[in-house]
């Protein structure tokens, strides 16, 4: 989930090689992405975020952070969209 528009999402995916049935949510106004992440600033700001949720509806990984320069490792989100996938 994202609130990056769609093209850049399937970017990302392509150019992870994660395949077409991966689904990347894009959340533009953020109403889900608050329900996992949280908020900060009185409700007003998103707490920046990755969040991997399996098929299994669970999330599988979660990253968040108070720091928008903060980031997870690329290779770790992957690891665990792929693994999310086989449960």
């Amino acid at each position: 989930m994202s609130n990056e528009d769609s093209p850049a999402q399937i970017q990302m995916r392509d150019m992870n090689k994660l395949g077409k049935t991966f689904v990347f949510l894009s959340d533009p106004d953020a109403k889900l992405a608050g329900l996992y992440a949280g908020r900060l600033d009185g409700g007003k700001v998103l707490k920046p975020a990755t969040i991997v949720i399996g098929k299994n509806k669970k999330v599988a990984y979660a990253y968040v952070t108070h720091n928008g320069e903060d980031h997870p490792p690329v290779q770790d989100v992957v690891k665990a969209v792929r693994a999310a996938a086989k449960r």
